[in-house]
Order: structure tokens, then sequence, then C-alpha cells
């Protein structure tokens, strides 16, 4: 099964809308495998960019925490598709344990 414009479990890339089919089908899985990698780049961006250890996030060369560090670092999909620190500094975090909502509530 491919997808053209109506959608579908398969895609088939470069089919466009007017219905020319370039025939390179992408499957769920393909997908799937991108978004993994992309994951997988994202969060090695953002580990190099912490020069220390905290939590499950060790280095052998920064070995403890730093408190000047206790942020969270923004990555964003540069212009040529590879991810980049969004800014030199750190930002304060967006979130906070006691606002993560538990099963409980």
């Amino acid at each position: 099964m491919t997808r053209g414009y109506h959608g579908g479990p398969d895609a088939t890339v470069g089919e466009s809308r007017c219905g020319t089919d370039t025939s390179a089908t992408v499957t769920a899985a393909d997908i799937e495998d991108a978004a993994l990698t992309l994951t997988a780049r994202v969060l090695l961006v953002a580990a190099a960019a912490r020069t220390e250890s905290r939590g499950c996030h060790t280095r052998s060369d920064h070995p403890e925490p730093r408190t000047e560090q206790r942020r969270s670092i923004g990555v964003r999909l540069g212009e040529d598709g590879r991810p980049q620190l969004l800014t030199d500094g750190w930002e304060e975090p967006t979130w906070s344990r006691t606002a993560v909502p538990t099963a409980a509530s």
C-alpha cells in the first residue's frame, strides 16, 4: 500500500499531488529508523555540550556535577538538517519535578 495525497501506512517519496511517481517507497520502519537516528544525534550534541557528570550522564573527563550546568540544553535542526545547540549559554529549565503529573493525580 502506498500513500499519496490522502495518507496510508507506507509513503511513496516523490509522488506529487499531480500523480508523478518516482517509486521510492518509504515504510513505517524507515520513518521510525530516521526518527530514532535523529533522536540519538540530538542527544549526542546535548551530551557533548554538558561538561559534567549528572545522574546517568557520566563523563570520565568531568566526573563531578557542576551547579552552573544544572540547566536545560536547547537543540534545534540547522539549515543543513543537523542538530545544533540553540544558544551558547544555558537556559533555565522550563519544567519542575513537582509539575509532572503522576498516575495517582
